[in-house]
């Protein structure tokens, strides 16, 4: 396990470096990728766990900064991912409904 990151996200990153070659400052990229997929998923954690919504001490309700923080590492990380060219054949595909494998009958 990579020191930082949690199991599963170690696990896919070793995943990654057997599947693709990487030059030593992709390297830290997808290292960076990891991180932000972590901090993703614990701010997830906390927000399956508290909520959405918070209730300040005038009693007004606000969105928890959890949200952002899952909004902003999620963005981060396919940004990374983006720039790494890390696609599989699936997100290759075009927009749009994929062709049907069988013909339709009304």
């Amino acid at each position: 396990m990579t020191k930082g990151l949690t199991k599963a996200t170690s696990e896919w990153r070793d995943e990654m470096l057997e599947l693709w070659a990487f030059e030593s400052h992709e390297l830290k990229l997808l290292h960076l990728a990891c991180e932000c997929w972590d901090r993703a998923t614990e701010a997830q954690a906390m927000l399956d766990k508290e909520g959405l919504i918070y209730i300040d001490r005038f009693g007004s309700p606000h969105p928890r900064p959890e949200i952002k923080i899952v909004e902003n590492a999620v963005s981060q990380f396919a940004a990374i991912i983006k720039q790494l060219s890390l696609v599989d054949e699936v997100a290759k595909r075009p927009p749009g409904r994929p062709p049907a494998t069988r013909a339709l009958r009304f």
